[in-house]
């Protein structure tokens, strides 16, 4: 009789271990498959902004960011020489980042962000033990500071639309394209990238000559009302939103109220001389 208790109870433990491994293994995938894997059906990249030739003004592409966990390190100093040589940061910085998260008892932190995913997939091949690898998207503006001020930004840690056309447009260049897989919609401006670019040349130059405060310029089709360039000064570069300003970052020409003053004038006119007065 004890012998059969014996044997069923070691069963009942068998069936459980096995339970437990099938549920480990499960959630594992789960986690693979919604943050550190390849593929994921559900994710959607923002649409990209274009002008209205078709050149991109903004799009964004898939990177990993590499994140070190201190307490797993074996060794920092060998960690340190194969990621500063792969990753192109100094061994001397990544071993303080260790020892300050350590002092800090920070379990968890991130060493570099927008890390090319060929790069990220050789590093994580080496299975350096407290290396991990995140997904992220990573949102590029190609042309620097050109429109700047009109595009605005999307944030880098939650992904969120902040200014500009890009949080007015959120909606449109967060929603799935039908005609692309894992793609939101593109959002075509009748911004000329040419046109934009030679209006902050010389409103750019006129700003500095100034010593002005602000300055805000725009270049429109009289005959359709189609905005063709937009400019601001100053000015910044939305790939280091986090660098600039508010000030910076403010479109002038639809931020601030305007006086109409004598151009009122001219619209008088134009009324009198159609009613023939």
């Amino acid at each position: 009789m004890e012998r059969s208790r014996n044997r069923l109870g070691f069963l009942v433990a068998l069936f459980l271990l096995g339970f437990i491994i099938l549920m480990g293994r499960i959630a594992y995938l789960t986690f693979d498959q919604a943050g550190g894997g390849n593929d994921d059906s559900s994710h959607v990249l923002r649409g990209q902004i274009l002008d209205r030739r078709g050149f991109t003004l903004a799009r964004t592409s898939e990177a990993s960011i590499i994140a070190l966990a201190p307490p797993e390190i074996e060794d920092a100093e060998y960690l340190a020489g194969i990621l500063g040589q792969r990753l192109h940061i100094q061994s001397a910085t990544i071993l303080d980042r260790i020892d300050a998260n350590r002092r800090r008892e920070r379990k968890y932190f991130y060493l570099k962000r927008n890390v090319d995913n060929l790069l990220a997939d050789q590093i994580m091949t080496m299975q350096l033990p407290g290396v991990y690898r995140e997904r992220e998207d990573h949102r590029e503006y190609p042309s620097e500071t050109l429109a700047s001020n009109l595009l605005g930004f999307v944030g880098r840690d939650q992904g969120e639309a902040l200014e500009g056309i890009e949080r007015d447009y959120n909606d449109i260049l967060t929603q799935p394209d039908p005609a692309q897989t894992h793609s939101g919609l593109s959002l075509q401006l009748t911004i000329d990238a040419l046109m934009q670019y030679r209006l902050e040349q010389e409103l750019g130059a006129a700003f500095e000559a100034a010593h002005s405060k602000r300055a805000a310029g725009i270049i429109m089709n009289i005959h359709t009302g189609e905005i063709l360039a937009m400019a601001a000064f100053p000015n910044f570069d939305p790939n280091e939103y986090y660098r600039s300003t508010a000030y910076q970052r403010g479109n002038w020409n639809i931020r601030l109220n305007y006086e109409p003053g004598s151009t009122v004038k001219v619209f008088m006119a134009a009324i009198l001389l159609a009613e023939g007065a």
